[in-house]
């Protein structure tokens, strides 16, 4: 499921490699639960895959690396 999400997420990239996304709207749109996109995330700022922070009512941003 991590995985599907992870393709979700490089699909909606734009050209710098950087997006904001909504973590609520993206449950909506896949069917994909929180928890999955919240332990997704963790771990690919861990792994240093990406920057990821909390915008607010902005949403997510993600910056691949």
């Amino acid at each position: 499921t991590e995985r599907k999400a992870f393709n979700i997420i490089k699909k909606e990239l734009n050209q710098k490699e950087e997006i904001c996304v909504s973590i609520s709207k993206l449950c909506d749109d896949t069917g994909i639960s929180r928890p999955i996109w919240k332990n997704l995330l963790l771990k690919m700022e861990k792994q240093h895959v990406a920057e990821i922070a909390n915008m607010g009512v902005k949403g997510t941003y993600i910056k691949f690396l």
